[in-house]
């Protein structure tokens, strides 16, 4: 795993905390990064990066993005949510 979390970390660009992480690697069309963990094995980044700071997999849950911006990766700003959640989420901001 150390050697998956150490290639991982060069895949984005860290800037100040309060900032979003931009994910410099392969985007699917809607902006979303995807890592591959193992031969075969892709993940979307933004969660990667939530479970690997919290320790803790999102499961059925969806990462969600507090700062809107789908290559984002800064694990400060994914939250864990169903869909329905996510989606409660975007119209409250305006985004549907």
């Amino acid at each position: 795993m150390a050697q998956v979390v150490e290639r991982f970390t060069t895949k984005f660009q860290r800037q100040k905390a309060i900032e979003c992480w931009p994910w410099l690697a392969f985007r699917l069309p809607k902006g979303y990064g995807t890592f591959a963990t193992r031969r075969g094995v892709k993940e979307y980044a933004h969660r990667l990066a939530y479970e690997l700071t919290h320790q803790e997999p999102l499961g059925d849950l969806e990462g969600c993005h507090s700062c809107d911006n789908p290559p984002c990766c800064n694990p400060k700003h994914i939250f864990p949510g169903t869909q329905a959640q996510n989606l409660q989420d975007a119209r409250r901001k305006n985004r549907m």
